[in-house]
């Protein structure tokens, strides 16, 4: 049997590993360039929500300096990380299998271990449902809720074991931390292991090991916050800026059914994928009915489900991103229904044929689902980089586009005039978002807000105080070059203008920047190059004639 597990485990971390590699082709896109850009000030001695303010949780700036201080500020190393994330939590998920099979050895069949690893790392590869901006917080969230799935499994199946629940509370306490709505999983966790401990009369403990688990974490969380960042500007970011977010700039979706059926009826592959989560949602039940597995796991699995389709329903405009923590209670569900087909085709197992035969209906299904063109698209340009053929810059240059308003291209381009131009330890600043030029331009920030749009969002009560910081930086600090984008329009926001068409219409910003800056050239249609003039004033600064 250990020979047995350890093979299927084996193939599970190959498959795993392939479905998720070819993400590794993606660069720096503009959300996760900006989480990295603040741990790296931060690391640079910055304070964050101070100094350098953006509007996440901190969990993720954690995150991002240990792997800077490790890795480096590169966008492979980025990626890598992203991925390993992934891949671990595949493998998790994977051992929880076995988990279930410790309560009833007449339960789930072993090939949940190999498909619930394959099954997460396809769903969060980009593979079958096209998941776009690699690098968002939503992907390291699904990864340590499916982590904290998986250890919460296990502290079912093994009520007199303490870490199990730790574990899971950990994990899911670091989920809250990158966003908040991931404490409502937490809470649903902690009634359901309650409530099984005080039904079953075994493992009563384990709803608190959750909780200290969650203690630990929130320690360790608000510490960072104490040591790199402030806690008025911590309080100011959930007592003013969310609340302001979420009534101005975050309304309700109207389209809510069509990006349900996009995901879910829309293509013959998510009819299927549809049918096999109602069938995994079936099998379970019937398993939990016969008492071959806990009804407690039942409602983990389709609790996490409902969350992650709740945080996805409630997710901005509609970016697609924001499906991604649905994923784990997605890909679980299909693998269990997969599992209820191979026990549908192979029956109690009586003859090698039927076996043979489960298993290539269930492969050539897996092959279906998989084999998109997105994932061939993938590959192809993943094999082109690891042969040779192509360089993997050539390759970011090509997939770091998000439509009409990012170019990870421009933002290299960008980054290495800020390097060429702006002495060390001069700073700079950026109108409209840049979080490639801030991480790679080595250079320091004039101003705390990297993402100046949030000064002219309609709606959002406090734009008139971050316009006043941004009026006052440019006037105070003067930073060496600014930089203003030219093409971020976000119509999604109330933003149908871009940086440059709003700065030519502030009244306030406006006459600083004509005073003391000057022209000094254009990057594409992506940004304006403009330099601080010698003297006071531009005007004063030009040579007499």
């Amino acid at each position: 049997m250990r020979a047995r597990i350890a093979l299927i485990s084996l193939v599970a971390a190959i498959l795993s590993a392939l479905l998720l590699a070819p993400a590794l082709v993606f660069p720096y896109f503009e959300d996760a360039a900006l989480f990295a850009a603040v741990a790296n000030y931060m690391l640079e001695g910055e304070t964050l929500y101070s100094d350098v303010f953006d509007h996440k949780a901190p969990a993720i700036y954690l995150q991002e300096m240990v792997r800077i201080s490790l890795f480096g500020t590169s966008a492979l190393a980025s990626r890598v990380v992203e991925l390993v994330f992934l891949f671990l939590a595949g493998l998790g998920l994977g051992a929880s299998a076995l988990a279930l099979r410790f309560d009833d050895h007449q339960g789930p069949s072993l090939a949940l271990l190999l498909l619930l690893p394959v099954s997460f790392c396809a769903f969060t590869s980009s593979t079958i449902w096209i998941l776009p901006d690699r690098g968002q917080v939503e992907f390291f969230q699904a990864a340590v809720v499916a982590l904290g799935l998986s250890a919460a499994l296990f502290s079912i199946a093994l009520p007199d074991r303490a870490l199990p629940a730790l574990v899971s509370g950990m994990a899911l306490a670091w989920a809250a931390w990158l966003k908040p709505q991931a404490s409502v999983l937490l809470v649903f966790f902690f009634l359901v292991l309650l409530w099984e401990g005080i039904r079953t009369n075994r493992g009563k403990r384990r709803a608190w090991d959750l909780t200290f688990g969650v203690v630990i974490v929130s320690v360790v969380v608000a510490v960072f916050v104490m040591i790199s960042g402030s806690l008025d500007g911590f309080f100011h970011l959930f007592s003013r800026h969310h609340p302001a977010y979420l009534a101005g700039v975050r309304p309700v979706p109207s389209n809510l059914f069509d990006r349900f059926t996009h995901y879910f009826l829309s293509t013959p592959r998510n009819l299927v994928v549809a049918a096999l989560m109602a069938l995994g949602t079936v099998r379970l039940a019937w398993l939990a009915r016969r008492r071959s597995i806990r009804w407690a796991s039942w409602l983990l699995i389709v609790g996490t489900l409902a969350w992650g389709l709740a945080a996805f329903a409630s997710g901005v405009a509609g970016f697609r991103y924001h499906a991604v923590p649905a994923m784990v209670g997605v890909s679980v569900l299909v693998a269990w229904g997969m599992e209820g087909l191979l026990h549908l085709a192979t029956g109690t197992l009586d003859s090698w044929w039927r076996t043979v035969a489960g298993g290539t209906l269930l492969g050539l299904i897996g092959v279906w689902l998989i084999a998109t063109p997105r994932f061939l698209v993938d590959t192809a340009d993943l094999a082109g980089w690891w042969s040779g053929r192509e360089a993997l810059a050539s390759v970011h240059e090509r997939r770091g586009n998000e439509a009409h308003y990012y170019s990870y291209a421009r933002e290299l381009e960008a980054s290495r005039i800020v390097r060429e131009i702006v002495p060390e330890g001069q700073s700079i600043y950026v109108l409209g978002l840049a979080g490639v030029t801030y991480l790679l331009g080595e250079r320091p920030t004039a101003g705390r807000h990297l993402v100046t749009t949030f000064a002219y969002m309609p709606g959002y009560s406090l734009a008139d105080s971050v316009h006043q910081e941004i009026v006052e930086t440019m006037r105070d600090q003067q930073p060496e070059l600014l930089l203003v984008r030219t093409n971020d329009s976000f119509p999604w926001f109330g933003l149908p203008y871009s940086s440059l068409q709003r700065l030519m219409q502030d009244r306030a910003l406006l006459p600083i920047v004509r005073q003391r800056y000057r022209p000094a050239g254009r990057i594409g249609d992506y940004f304006l190059i403009l330099q601080r003039c010698p003297g006071p004033s531009c005007v004063e600064s030009k040579p007499t004639p």
